[in-house]
């Protein structure tokens, strides 16, 4: 309904903006214009709705991400779409990155950690698994457990996300150059310029 999906909206900004802990029903409620048993009455409580929160956050990354990784081209393009991808989701939608972030960055004791962590691994770890068995079939990378990849590009583009402007490094250089250190590694080759 129409009621849902503004107290939705509206928990997804309070929950990016403040966090689990320091969002209230109450603040939500008023936001929208409704009694906070309203909220209770579609979503429960308020580990309920921030479950819906990060749930239709993902739900808009999962498309665009699953698009970038299926693009045409070799494991090490692939990765730079993602990468590409998650950057500009950053600039589009920074809210929707934030609250993706949060059960990856809470801090232990924030309540938010123990709620759905399962979706960032089903979306970024079915991602990785697909990228990384095309290029094994190819023999364009080496035998790597796909949740490996998937968490250390993640922690890079979150990572960018704390990059406030000014930026030293554009979102798209940071990109490539995180995907060149992922493919490449870091130490120099016998020919490059240390």
């Amino acid at each position: 309904s129409h009621i849902r999906e503004r107290i939705l909206n509206a928990a997804r900004h309070y929950f990016a903006k403040y966090g689990y802990t320091a969002s209230s029903l109450g603040r939500v409620a008023s936001t929208v214009g409704v009694t906070k048993p309203m909220v209770h009455y579609y979503f429960g409580n308020k580990e309920g709705l921030y479950r819906a929160a990060l749930e239709s956050a993902y739900q808009d990354l999962k498309p665009r991400l699953e698009a970038a990784a299926s693009c045409k081209g070799d494991c090490r393009q692939k990765l730079l779409a993602l990468a590409q991808a998650h950057q500009k989701l950053l600039q589009e939608a920074p809210e929707t990155i934030r609250l993706a972030l949060q059960p990856c960055t809470a801090e232990p004791s924030d309540a938010s950690m123990s709620i759905e962590p399962h979706i960032f691994r089903e979306l970024y770890v079915s991602i990785a698994h697909r990228i990384l068995t095309e290029a094994r079939a190819r023999g364009q990378v080496r035998n790597i457990h796909p949740e490996v990849l998937a968490r250390l590009l993640w922690a890079s583009m979150a990572e960018s996300y704390d990059l406030e402007p000014p930026r030293s490094v554009s979102p798209k250089t940071f990109a490539e150059e995180v995907v060149d250190v992922i493919w490449n590694g870091i130490a120099a080759s016998p020919d490059s310029d240390q």
